[in-house]
């Protein structure tokens, strides 16, 4: 009667695996560190078809210097393997190898001042790429008050991004089914927001804003080619015909081998948000405790897949908000 789904939500299942790990690590200071540590560890996942859909080494290495600054930097490379997710659903696909670095420097967190910066780069042999970078400023003017803020920045490119599946009874390679992709150029900016103001030992405010652009534009629609390969078949180049509507914001494609025309919507898009929070906690007697809520949510899409910094930010500013105001008592009954 064991169901794993009773547990809750989970982003994965139908997975097991193994790994080996050996890592060093000094306590004692010397002249160029207090302390230090170096790690090396290599994994292999599977699905429970024996699909090896994970195959890749991981190493890391970290260490706190004499004027309490401390820093880290991590390489985490993979082969290719099979993708069990790449179709939502669909055949098994290959998934490419690549490898990614990263690294962050933060100051010593001790002081009322406190600075990180991290960043990291991935290349995959798809010719994919992702590059992100973020500071975060974090300030304690006292023992009740932090305040902490920062930027992220992120681009990527990705050459396999999942759009759409076609019912066909003419794709015989891909089972009956045109599993649509396409390569997606993105941009996402962010700024996080933080702030804690403890009244008492019984009285707190938690504050929290995050802004955020994120912006995809997609070209070189395409379908999978067959199972098992990182193949595609880009339409209009190697199979079939495609033709954009920009008044119906709509891709017509013919597959071009005697299947169903389609529509596509542009999956292009310009997501602009802004989430802000703020939580005012009061237990006025032991174990009973009242909470005031405010929220306030703004979203906008105009211009899908077009980045400029400064019309986006004022679309999201102009945007319409919803604010909800929660209250909360729970009381202890009891000796």
């Amino acid at each position: 009667g064991y169901e794993v789904n009773d547990l809750g939500f989970q982003s994965s299942a139908d997975r097991y695996g193994s790994h080996v790990m050996a890592s060093w690590r000094k306590t004692t200071p010397d002249r160029f560190t207090r302390s230090r540590q170096v790690l090396v560890s290599k994994f292999w996942v599977w699905n429970f078809d024996r699909d090896l859909i994970g195959d890749g080494v991981y190493t890391s290495a970290w260490a706190t210097f004499p004027n309490y600054w401390s820093g880290s930097a991590v390489f985490f490379a993979t082969r290719t393997v099979d993708s069990d997710r790449l179709t939502r659903g669909g055949p098994v696909m290959r998934n490419p190898g690549g490898y990614q670095v990263s690294g962050d420097i933060e100051t010593d967190e001790r002081k009322p001042f406190v600075v990180s910066v991290d960043g990291n780069y991935s290349v995959w042999s798809s010719d994919g790429w992702d590059g992100s970078a973020e500071l975060s400023l974090d300030f304690k003017p006292a023992p009740a008050i932090s305040i902490s803020a920062g930027p992220s920045y992120n681009r990527s490119h990705g050459t396999a991004q999942y759009v759409r599946t076609v019912a066909d009874p003419a794709a015989d390679s891909t089972y009956g089914a045109r599993y649509v992709f396409g390569d997606l150029d993105q941009t996402e900016i962010a700024m996080t927001i933080r702030a804690n103001v403890l009244f008492s030992p019984r009285m707190s405010l938690q504050f929290y804003a995050q802004p955020l652009l994120s912006v995809g534009r997609y070209f070189d629609l395409k379908e999978a080619a067959k199972p098992r390969t990182y193949d595609f078949l880009v339409y209009g180049r190697d199979t079939g015909s495609i033709a954009y509507d920009p008044e119906a914001g709509l891709y017509r494609v013919d597959p071009g081998d005697e299947g169903r025309a389609f529509t596509l919507s542009n999956p292009d898009f310009n997501f602009k948000s802004l989430r802000v929070n703020a939580v005012f906690r009061w237990e006025f007697k032991p174990g009973s405790t009242f909470y005031l809520v405010w929220t306030q949510m703004r979203e906008d899409y105009a211009r899908p897949g077009r980045f400029a910094f400064n019309q986006d930010l004022s679309s999201l500013l102009r945007a319409p908000g919803d604010n909800v105001l929660m209250a909360k008592i729970s009381f202890w009954v009891g000796r």
